[in-house]
């Protein structure tokens, strides 16, 4: 019996027997919806008998009681009748055009201080930037940088993990999914930009996508050999076990509104997901929750539990 199973005994019925109830998970970023319907997918066929049913609503800004989280770094707290549920997580890796010169000038691995330069404008208060300034320095590198616009989440984590802010993004804003990024750079071969394993590798041979390359970064041989593989699994174990400069790691899960943060059949779906939906994440391109991080999703979902008992 698992854990979730267990707990959920001590739960009091909130919907009548035979009665199915609907729940719409919805939210803006695209790249999380697959291993979304795959949760959905797989909950259902290991529970045909269940009294609730789950659909990914892809209407943008629609208003729901479940929305999609993609930027736990944000700070933000949620409302006092709200609840987040994390439950995987994402990593926003560097990629370019396969032809672009910036494979040749980078070929040695680009650090983080520098990449920073590339990715971002220069904040004139700080005193390196002045000094270049005025010396009339220029980049080491250069790229066309393209990113979704500035309130979109990916754009919000890659600004956070370096320190900055998304509308200090170079280069270009693309509206729409982060697909679009990709179609974006393979017509620019001076084109870079960040984006989810799940969109730059192919999830059926696991290998990086044609005409993309992983722009190279300053890092240790064995790991540079795992990018330098072109293969999702192992940048997956990679980016699972270690922390890796420049690739920023982002957990994702659902922000739960009102009576539904703690209502049964939703609360047994989450638990069914850290128990079992873990499995799911690395075959559709996302990392899963590390061992401290799930420990501590399911002791607070052991306290919903409790409090309504």
């Amino acid at each position: 019996m698992t854990w979730a199973a267990a707990i959920a005994g001590l739960l009091l019925p909130l919907v009548l027997k035979g009665q199915e109830r609907v729940f719409e998970i919805s939210g803006n970023d695209q790249f999380a919806y697959p291993i979304i319907e795959k949760w959905i997918a797989e909950y259902s066929k290991e529970n045909p008998g269940a009294q609730a049913k789950f659909v990914l609503g892809k209407e943008a800004g629609k208003t729901t009681a479940i929305r999609i989280v993609t930027n736990h770094s944000s700070g933000q707290e949620p409302d006092a009748n709200q609840r987040v549920a994390y439950l995987g997580r994402y990593a926003l890796i560097p990629v370019l055009n396969s032809n672009s010169p910036l494979l040749g000038d980078a070929k040695n691995g680009i650090n983080k201080k520098d990449l920073k330069k590339l990715v971002f404008e220069r904040n004139l208060e700080d005193d390196e930037a002045l000094d270049d300034l005025d010396s009339g320095k220029k980049d080491k590198y250069t790229a066309t940088v393209y990113s979704r616009g500035g309130g979109a989440s990916t754009s919000l984590v890659l600004a956070g993990y370096f320190g900055q802010q998304a509308d200090q993004i170079k280069g270009k804003k693309i509206i729409g999914d982060d697909i679009f990024l990709l179609n974006a750079i393979r017509k620019d071969v001076g084109g870079l930009a960040f984006n989810s394993l799940n969109y730059v590798f192919d999830l059926q041979t696991r290998k990086l996508k044609a005409d993309l390359s992983i722009l190279p970064l300053k890092l240790k041989s064995q790991q540079q050999a795992a990018l330098n593989s072109k293969d999702i699994d192992q940048a997956i174990s990679l980016l699972e076990t270690t922390s890796i400069e420049s690739i920023p790691v982002e957990q994702f899960g659902f922000l739960l509104s009102g009576n539904h943060a703690k209502d049964k059949e939703l609360v047994d779906f989450i638990g069914w997901i850290l128990d079992k939906g873990q499995s799911f994440n690395n075959q559709l391109g996302f990392l899963k929750l590390d061992s401290n991080s799930l420990a501590q999703q399911k002791e607070r979902l052991k306290d919903v539990y409790y409090t309504q008992k």
